[in-house]
């Protein structure tokens, strides 16, 4: 539970002031119970329409992470070699991990296929050709998924929406049943059936209602052509609250799954149940951001406070190279001061070092007294945190640590600037 004692801020039954100190700031730090408890919520609710879930490795790659989630039976979606590496190494099994992505070289469908994965899901004409040709090279025979662009507007951020006929994933509705009849006559495809994925943080709850929809008359379509369908991946794209977890401490402590994703599991089950026959089909989905969001913080310390005109800032140590989302996407997250707060609170924009206008992480918010040295928590950052950190101004990524039964361990460190000059 993540909560104020003792005038800081506790997770884990650890001080997070003490590897602040310890390993200096900026740094990631995550909660392996965090992470089981929201790993196994997100499967207690969607069992037993959902037989695997497979994690997105997109999200988080860390391989210390990837292999609890591999402990408590998390299959793997990924979409690239470096991925499937990180998965095979974390002990999921290759049975269990997807390929994703629309350009998959050939060295990457090589790599694969000799891997044994689960499935690849096919983007392209290209892409199958490629497939046929490197299966024949190979003597085998290559499990293969339909990837389905339904054109349906998740109506999320335009950049993390992949379901409309102007974007670059998936084969156009109209002509998955040729694919599928190529599939049925190829001697080098297993065919396995259909996968789709509008998008990421899908709330408007009607945009899956007719996703699934389309799917199922997509379903009894190709079946109708005698070729049967096996397994469907309905993708991933549960939403997560990004405040929610700042509410809550200020609160009095937070803890489980956020209401918006409890919300959004409860109606996905239920399109589930409406849609498909799942004594028939086998449901698969790849969330990433629902399972590892909350289960991870950046640090960061205040190096200056500033005033510019009638604008006040906390100029802090963490940049948008370290935490690009709230520039890429414009994504507002929680910011908490590591020690309790008091009552007095002014208006302030919390800006990083780079030298870019956008290293902003928050705007014109009321935010408690701080100045130089106080240490920030950035919350719910465990998605799209560190894997999308970068080098930018030559600046170090930051150590990612880990809190385990009370203990913090380092399971990434520094950079130094020997790694990276």
């Amino acid at each position: 539970m993540l909560a104020y004692k003792n005038g800081s801020i506790y997770w884990g039954n650890v001080d997070l002031s003490l590897p602040a100190q310890k390993w200096g700031t900026p740094f990631y730090v995550y909660n392996r119970s965090t992470l089981e408890e929201s790993f196994t919520l997100l499967q207690s609710r969607l069992r037993p329409e959902v037989n695997t879930i497979c994690y997105a490795l997109k999200a988080n790659s860390n391989p210390h992470l990837v292999g609890c989630l591999a402990g408590l039976g998390a299959g793997a979606d990924i979409v690239s070699m470096g991925e499937l590496i990180a998965a095979r190494k974390a002990k999921i099994p290759a049975g269990k991990i997807v390929f994703s992505g629309a350009g998959k070289s050939d060295e990457e469908l090589r790599f694969a296929l000799k891997e044994g994965v689960g499935a690849i899901n096919v983007e392209s004409k290209q892409e199958l050709d490629a497939i046929e040709r490197i299966s024949a090279d190979l003597k085998t025979k290559a499990p293969v998924m339909l990837r389905v662009n339904p054109d349906i507007d998740p109506q999320s951020h335009p950049l993390i929406s992949t379901g409309k006929n102007y974007h670059k994933f998936g084969i156009s509705l109209d002509s998955i049943p040729e694919f599928a009849t190529r599939c049925k006559k190829s001697g080098r495809i297993e065919f396995l059936g259909l996968h789709v994925h509008i998008g990421s943080q899908i709330s408007r709850f009607e945009s899956i209602d007719n996703t699934f929809k389309v799917i199922s008359n997509l379903v009894k379509s190709i079946e109708k052509q005698g070729i049967p369908i096996r397994n469907i991946n309905i993708g991933g794209g549960l939403p997560v609250d990004y405040e929610s977890a700042g509410k809550s401490l200020l609160s009095g402590g937070c803890t489980g799954m956020d209401t918006g994703l409890e919300k959004a599991t409860g109606y996905w089950k239920t399109c589930i149940k409406k849609h498909f026959d799942c004594t028939k089909i086998s449901i698969v989905i790849e969330p990433g951001r629902s399972i590892i969001a909350h289960s991870g913080i950046l640090l960061t310390r205040v190096i200056y406070r500033k005033r510019n005109n009638k604008k006040e800032f906390l100029i802090v140590d963490a940049g948008m190279n370290d935490f690009i989302r709230p520039a890429l996407y414009g994504e507002t997250h929680s910011i908490v001061p590591l020690k309790e707060p008091g009552n007095l609170k002014t208006t302030i924009d919390i800006a990083g070092p780079l030298c870019e206008t956008g290293d902003v992480f928050a705007r014109d918010i009321s935010f408690p007294e701080s100045d130089k040295g106080d240490v920030l928590a950035i919350l719910s950052t465990g998605a799209y945190g560190f894997v999308l950190s970068s080098n930018y101004n030559l600046r170090l990524r930051p150590p990612e640590l880990l809190i385990d039964n009370g203990e913090v361990a380092c399971i990434r460190e520094r950079e130094s600037y020997d790694d990276i000059i």
